[in-house]
C-alpha cells in the first residue's frame, strides 16, 4: 500500500512527453491504483486504499490545468468520466465501515469535475453545464444508495448534489440578474423537496446555500443603484428581492412540511425569522436612499419602529418568543436612532414626525406587551 501510494506521488515529477495522456498522468495513474485496489484488493481496505489512491490523484490537477491543450475537451471529457466511474465506484464500499468517508464524497469528486471543467477552456456557460452533470452524478448516487438503505451516506450526495447544482445555475445564469436570483430561488425549494424525509442534516445545508445565494445576488442589486433616484421597491432590483423573499418563504413552507431531520433542525422559529429577516433587510434598503436625504432618514426611522411592532404582533400570534424580543430590540433601536439621527433632518415638520412616529410604535408595542401580560394573568 505504502509503495502504490509513493509510487503515485513521485509520478508528479516525472516528464511525460507530449503524450496524449500527459496532462492527466498523475489523476490517470491513480485513477489506475484505484481501480486495482478496488478490483483485486483485500476486502477490508480495498475502499479506502482506493480512496487514498484517488486523493493523492489531486496532486496532479494543477499540472493537469497548466499542460491542457485549449480546445482538447474530447480527452478532458473521456479522462473525468473514467475518474469519475472509479471515484463514485470506491465510495460505493461500505464493510467495513470506511474511515473519513464523508469527506471523500464531498472532496473526491472535485478531481474529476476540475480535469472536466479545464477542458471548457473557462467559458462561463460550458463549465455551468460541466458542474450541472456533475450535479446529476451526485444526485444519482444519493438516489443508489437510497435504494440500498443507505440513507444517511445519501444525504452526504444530496448535499455535494445541491452545492453543484447552485454553482451550475450561478454560472449559466450569471448575465440575467433577475433570472439569476429565480432560478437559484427555484432551486433552493426543489432541494427543499428532496431533503423531505432526510435522516441527515446536510442537505439542509445545501437548500441554505441556494436560497441564502439568492438573496444575496437581490442584495448585491440593491446596492447597485444610484442613491436618491430611484422610487422604492419598483425597480428591478426590488424584483429581485421579492423573488428571493418568495424562495425563501417557499423553501421553509416545504421544510415545513417534510419529517426529517432537515425539519426537525430548521423549526418553524427559524423558518420565519429567516424569512423576516431577510424582508426587513430589504425593505432597510429600499427605504435607507429613496428620494432625498431628509426624506429618507425620517423614512428609515420609521420603518425600524414599524417592523419592530409588526415583528411583536406576528411573534405573539404565532407564539414565538424570539420573534418578540428581536421586535422589541428592533423598536428600542428606531429610537435610539431617531434621537441620534432626527437632529440631521433640516425640515421641522419631518423631524417632529419622526419622533412622533417613533413615539406611537413605542406605544404600540408598550400596549402588546401589557395585554399579552394580562391574558397571561387570567
Amino acid at each position: 500500500m505504502r509503495g502504490g501510494i509513493r509510487s503515485a506521488v513521485t509520478s508528479g515529477g516525472t516528464r511525460t512527453g507530449s503524450a496524449w495522456y500527459s496532462p492527466f498522468a498523475v489523476v490517470l495513474f491513480g485513477a489506475a491504483c484505484a481501480l486495482g485496489a478496488l478490483v483485486i484488493g483485500e476486502r477490508m481496505w480495498r475502499g479506502a486504499l482506493a480512496r487514498a489512491f484517488l486523493a493523492v490523484g489531486l496532486i496532479g490537477v494543477p499540472d493537469g490545468w497548466d499542460r491542457m491543450v485549449a480546445g482538447d475537451w474530447q480527452m478532458a471529457a473521456i479522462v473525468s468520466a473514467v475518474v469519475a466511474a472509479v471515484t463514485y465506484a470506491a465510495l460505493l464500499v461500505r464493510r467495513p465501515k470506511q474511515l473519513l468517508w464523508t469527506a471523500s464524497a464531498l472532496v473526491l469528486p472535485l478531481i474529476s469535475l476540475a480535469i472536466a471543467s479545464a477542458g471548457t477552456g473557462g467559458r462561463e456557460p460550458a463549465q455551468g453545464i460541466v458542474f450541472a452533470i456533475w450535479c446529476a452524478f451526485a444526485l444519482g448516487a444519493w438516489q443508489f444508495e437510497r435504494l440500498r438503505s443507505e440513507r444517511r451516506r445519501g444525504g452526504v450526495h444530496l448535499l455535494a448534489g445541491g452545492v453543484l447544482g447552485s454553482i451550475a445555475v450561478a454560472m449559466l445564469l450569471w448575465s440575467m440578474p433577475l433570472v439569476l436570483v429565480a432560478g437559484l430561488a427555484a432551486w433552493g425549494v426543489v432541494l427543499a423537496m428532496l431533503a423531505d424525509d432526510e435522516v441527515s442534516v446536510l442537505p439542509l445545508i445545501g437548500v441554505a446555500v441556494a436560497t441564502g445565494a439568492a438573496a444575496l445576488s437581490a442584495l448585491d442589486q440593491l446596492l447597485s443603484r444610484q442613491a436618491y433616484v430611484y422610487v422604492p421597491f419598483m425597480t428591478r432590483s426590488s424584483a429581485s428581492a421579492l423573488v428571493a423573499t418568495a424562495g425563501l418563504a417557499a423553501a421553509g413552507w416545504v421544510l415545513g412540511r417534510g419529517r426529517g431531520a432537515p425539519t426537525q433542525w430548521a423549526d418553524r422559529a427559524v423558518r420565519l425569522g429567516t424569512v423576516i429577516g431577510f424582508a426587513i433587510i430589504w425593505g432597510r434598503m429600499e427605504v435607507a436612499e429613496a428620494f432625498s436625504r431628509d426624506l429618507a432618514t425620517f423614512l428609515l426611522i420609521a420603518y425600524y419602529a414599524a417592523c419592530g411592532v409588526a415583528s411583536i404582533v406576528i411573534g405573539r400570534r404565532l407564539g414565538i418568543q424570539r420573534l418578540r424580543v428581536g421586535g422589541l430590540m428592533l423598536a428600542i433601536y428606531a429610537a435610539l436612532k431617531a434621537v441620534m439621527n432626527a437632529s440631521d433632518i433640516s425640515g421641522v415638520l419631518l423631524r417632529v414626525a419622526a419622533y412622533g412616529a417613533v413615539g406611537v410604535f413605542l406605544l404600540g408595542a408598550a400596549y402588546g406587551y401589557r395585554e399579552k401580560r394580562a391574558e397571561q394573568v387570567k
